[in-house]
């Protein structure tokens, strides 16, 4: 008998092992990504690695504990896949970022392990139809290797890539960085975004920097105004000190970004947004309208959340500002910059996940959330028995079978799983009916 599915109710479900594979489903992982089409959800990449377990470890030189592999979990189904490749599979898939477009999915950026001490900056694709990696031959203006940026498709012909985290080379030093590039997709060239004031300020701080300095400067005077000259570059912009694991959204006039941080404890807030104007290259800070239902008004600052939109909507869960993990859900409207906390909470606190919509029908989609789930920030060794879970839920007054296959005119829908451990994966599903 099918379970009933109320409002703000959430029932259990368990993914079945695969009947050709035997396959079960991925083991835990965070720092994945995820992707959605008209029938199933794709999980690309992350890490796992227990700090505990590779003290011991006999032979740590050889140790990898980055995931190159891509999951599906077929929502009609519900079975997880492991996707047999072709292809040369990108080394470095934690913290990286993807999107779709049409069914490509274009990945850039990310990290191994030891976690940050190498990136990317290489734009890799995987063809959803033949299941086959590629390389994009770049040219331009590249970003420069990192991870933890993210990712947007403008107007159906740029990639934007904003902020993220790098090592340098020398010295072992993060750096944070604001930059904004975008590539076009017709000619894979990249392009380093300017806002056109904040460079002609950047330029006149430069010369009066030269001219103040002596011609006979030795190598580490010159190095040392390399790295003050990059962190100036991040002064000019609304986020000075760089941003890390924030997430945009986007519509015709702008590129929002939204939360993220960058030491450990540095987190941004919700209610002042950086924008990015594509018809004057421009940043500007807009402000956002609070919940009057709700106390806090706004998100909290964090970091490592998710964010999905569909159209000028876009809804954010979890995440994490160096003590607290999340379990809330928030939507923004873009129009208005309208914030309004979601009455439903996620099955657990949750950070350093990934999102993507799932079509619901031909017309209606859904939000998909794909995230790794950590018990503690410290990475305690305490493990449970390893499950899946899928969690449903109707956010506003509809009722539904857990199994029936009719979500009724306009819904949306979030699908989610966790296997318990200290870091879990989910695959929960929303459902959000329209009125």
């Amino acid at each position: 008998m099918a379970a009933r599915i109320s409002v703000g109710c959430i029932v259990v479900l368990t993914p079945d092992k695969n009947p050709v594979t035997g396959q079960d489903v991925p083991h835990a992982r965070s720092g994945h990504c995820c992707v959605a089409d008209s029938s199933s959800v794709y999980s690309l990449g992350g890490i796992y690695y227990d700090p505990l377990e590779i003290l011991n470890l006999e032979d740590e030189e050889n140790f990898n504990p980055v995931f190159q592999e891509v999951w599906c979990y077929n929502t009609s189904l519900n079975i997880w896949s492991k996707v047999k490749m072709e292809g040369t599979v990108p080394p470095l898939t934690a913290s990286m970022s993807s999107i779709l477009s049409g069914h490509v999915v274009f990945t850039f950026g990310g990290s191994g392990f030891p976690f940050g001490a190498r990136s990317d900056n290489r734009v890799h694709t995987f063809n959803l139809k033949t299941q086959c990696w590629a390389t994009l031959p770049l040219k331009g203006d590249l970003p420069h290797a990192k991870y933890g940026q993210a990712m947007a498709l403008v107007h159906n012909q740029y990639l934007y890539v904003f902020g993220g985290c790098r090592k340098l080379p020398e010295g072992g030093l993060f750096v944070f960085d604001s930059d904004l590039h975008r590539m076009k997709l017709e000619t894979y060239c990249w392009e380093k975004v300017k806002d056109p004031v904040m460079e002609a300020q950047k330029n006149r701080k430069r010369k009066e920097k030269k001219k103040s300095n002596n011609d006979d400067e030795n190598d580490a005077v010159k190095k040392e105004n390399e790295v003050e000259e990059e962190e100036e570059d991040n002064e000019m912009y609304p986020l000075r000190n760089g941003s890390y694991r924030h997430q945009v959204a986007n519509d015709e006039d702008r590129l929002y970004v939204l939360g993220g941080g960058t030491l450990w404890r540095e987190v941004f807030p919700f209610d002042k947004i950086h924008a990015f104007n594509y018809a004057t290259s421009r940043w500007e800070i807009l402000s956002s309208h609070r919940d009057g239902h709700c106390a806090e008004g706004f998100p909290s600052p964090r970091k490592y959340h998710t964010c999905v939109q569909k159209g000028d909507e876009v809804f954010i869960t979890g995440g994490h500002d160096g003590f607290i993990v999340f379990d809330d859900i928030w939507k923004l409207t873009l129009h208005d910059l309208q914030w309004s906390k979601h009455p439903a909470k996620l099955p657990s606190t949750l950070f350093f996940h990934a999102a993507a919509l799932t079509p619901v029908s031909t017309t209606d989609f859904g939000l998909t959330l794909v995230a790794a789930k950590f018990k503690s920030i410290m990475f305690a060794n305490n493990r449970a028995a390893s499950r899946f879970k899928l969690a449903t839920f109707f956010p506003q007054k509809v009722t539904a079978t857990a199994d029936s296959g009719d979500l009724g005119v306009g819904s949306y829908r979030i699908v989610a799983s966790q296997q318990q451990v200290h870091c879990g994966y989910w695959i929960t599903t929303f459902f959000l009916f329209r009125s």
